[in-house]
């Protein structure tokens, strides 16, 4: 894209979560400087976090003994030493500091400013905008719910007084580190809708070619702008996914060691949205490539004038040949991979769930 309006498409066009992440620096708004000194104190900010959780876990396991019994079989709603917890801080941490480390920012800006102007030929910016308005209003809506939650578990266990330093610890470092996992999933939403709606698209344009030659050449333009755009937030992506599939066995863990009944399963259900926030965001990046897995069906069905069958062959052909659609680390991200992925984890949650309640009995 040209570099004169680069600038000037990310201060109007792009989405000011990719500023508060970090995915974009601040430099084409503020000075370069101190857009540095931000994307720095964001990263200590949550790198502290990430460290007193892990205290308040070896704290848990190493010198909290000292409980009687009677608070052991209460649910502890603000405890700092939940094992579910730690995964994800360190999910918000990856995701801000994969792209300062990796020089992954520009990239990221760069990419937007090509989505933008993809979508603008296309004429899918309102429709774009509209599903990411959507999806913002719910992934707050949720981020809210886990404060709320949050909130209403340290009322209730200071038997609604006044709360300690440790309930305003956990509610701080929540708030903190919900809020950026919420901005890194509208982020990552942004950018796989605008590709979905870019498939969409050529699905809805392919018809009215009247060559198989411009078809398959804006079909090279969508597979280039995919991979173009996976390339960018592949690290990011990678980084919570793992964080994911490690979370959702230590939730059942988490539940098993504060009683394992259903009376503690609200202490676990904020960790509970944010984990199914993830996985809500890898499963619409997901049907990027399902989205491309369906359009030779679609191209094989289109007729491109007399005698064109050989030419139409050739072209559905092509399209499957590609396999273009979302990529992380060379590998095709699909619902089905995912769906086995997340099996995996919760098979994995299963047994460790049932060897901690086993000894817990």
């Amino acid at each position: 894209q040209p570099s004169a309006t680069l600038g000037a498409r990310r201060a109007s066009d792009i989405p000011l979560a990719f500023y508060f992440c970090g995915l974009v620096p601040w430099s084409e708004t503020i000075r370069p400087r101190t857009s540095k000194i931000y994307q720095a104190s964001l990263l200590l900010l949550h790198v502290a976090i990430v460290a007193c959780l892990a205290g308040s876990v070896a704290n848990r396991f190493l010198g909290d003994h000292h409980h009687s019994a009677e608070d052991s079989g209460n649910p502890r709603w603000y405890q700092l030493g939940k094992m579910s917890s730690l995964p994800l801080a360190l999910a918000a941490v990856a995701s801000l500091a994969i792209p300062c480390c990796l020089s992954r920012a520009t990239s990221v800006g760069e990419t937007l400013s090509m989505l933008r102007t993809y979508m603008q030929k296309q004429g899918l910016e309102a429709r774009c905008d509209s599903m990411a308005r959507c999806d913002a209003i719910i992934i707050w809506i949720i981020w809210a719910a886990v404060l709320i939650l949050t909130s209403a578990g340290i009322l209730v266990e200071s038997r609604f007084s006044l709360p300690g330093m440790r309930g305003a610890l956990h509610w701080s470092s929540t708030a903190i580190l919900g809020a950026s996992i919420a901005g890194w999933a509208h982020c990552m939403m942004y950018i796989s809708r605008s590709l979905a709606a870019m498939v969409d698209g050529f699905c809805c344009h392919v018809p009215n070619l009247a060559d198989t030659s411009q078809a398959m050449q804006e079909w090279n333009v969508l597979q280039a702008v995919l991979l173009t755009a996976s390339s960018s937030i592949e690290w990011s992506m990678s980084a919570a996914l793992v964080a994911m599939s490690i979370a959702m066995p230590l939730l059942f863990v988490d539940f098993v060691m504060l009683g394992g009944s259903l009376k503690v399963f609200p202490a676990v259900l904020p960790e509970t949205l944010i984990t199914l926030l993830l996985a809500w965001v890898f499963f619409a990046t997901a049907g990027i490539s399902d989205k491309c897995a369906r359009v030779p069906a679609l191209v094989s069905s289109l007729s491109f004038g007399p005698g064109s069958e050989s030419r139409r062959q050739l072209l559905t052909e092509y399209i499957v040949r590609s396999d273009a659609g979302f990529y992380l680390c060379d590998s095709r991200l699909t619902a089905e991979k995912l769906a086995h992925f997340l099996y995996l984890s919760c098979v994995a949650a299963f047994y460790i769930g049932t060897n901690a309640l086993t000894k817990s009995s």
